[in-house]
């Protein structure tokens, strides 16, 4: 059994938001934390046209040690900043409950996390640690899930199954050869219910992923 815990917090609520709320980017997404000695070391996507300001900016908070542009295409770059040490409460509290941060993305000055624990319990010891720290996070969804990807990205058990079942008989190959109704028949329901679920179920992966930089 896993958790998905969505909320949103302002970017002047956190330090590591205060930072990383720079002009010269007009999207920035974090990807990843990795825990190094003390510290959890953020990286970040950025899209700007100005690499050098957007590093220069981050690198102009008294908590960061360092930036360094790891890689990336034209308009969208990877960075990698070096934290000083229980400085933020939210990373702290993360880093405190051992949650994982599945999506954390800023826009217009606002942050919206998707994070990931064993159960519901984890959640209320971590929202209780930010409310101590002073942190107004507003939580958006709170759900139970046995799959972790069903978690992730808002799917029912038989959308999953659905989508799971049409994608292994090769359905969204480019040159298929596979009916949707000969899948229909291996799961047992009509044609038209699973027309029903990969549409719906599409339609969550879109809303959950590719999507969800619009929903901040």
């Amino acid at each position: 059994m896993t958790a998905l815990l969505q909320f949103t917090v302002q970017s002047d609520e956190f330090v590591l938001g205060e930072a990383l709320d720079v002009d010269a980017a007009t999207y920035i997404e974090l990807t990843q934390f990795v825990p190094v000695g003390e510290a959890l070391i953020p990286y970040f996507w950025a899209d700007t046209e100005d690499d050098d300001a957007v590093a220069s900016a981050v690198r102009a908070s008294e908590y960061v040690e360092s930036v360094d542009k790891l890689n990336g295409a034209t308009g969208r770059s990877l960075f990698q900043v070096r934290w000083k040490p229980g400085v933020d409460g939210l990373l702290d509290a993360l880093e405190t409950h051992d949650l994982a941060v599945q999506r954390a993305i800023c826009s217009e000055g606002s942050w919206r996390f998707e994070l990931i624990a064993e159960d519901r319990e984890t959640f209320a010891e971590f929202q209780s640690t930010c409310k101590e720290k002073g942190l107004d996070l507003t939580v958006t969804r709170l759900s139970d899930s046995i799959a972790r990807d069903s978690a992730l990205y808002g799917l029912t058990d038989k959308q999953r199954n659905a989508l799971l079942e049409a994608y292994e008989a090769g359905y969204y190959d480019v040159n298929r050869t596979v009916r949707l109704g000969e899948i229909s028949e291996e799961l047992e329901i009509s044609q038209q219910a699973l027309g029903a679920l990969l549409r719906r179920g599409t339609g969550s992966l879109i809303e959950h992923t590719i999507a969800v930089e619009h929903s901040v």
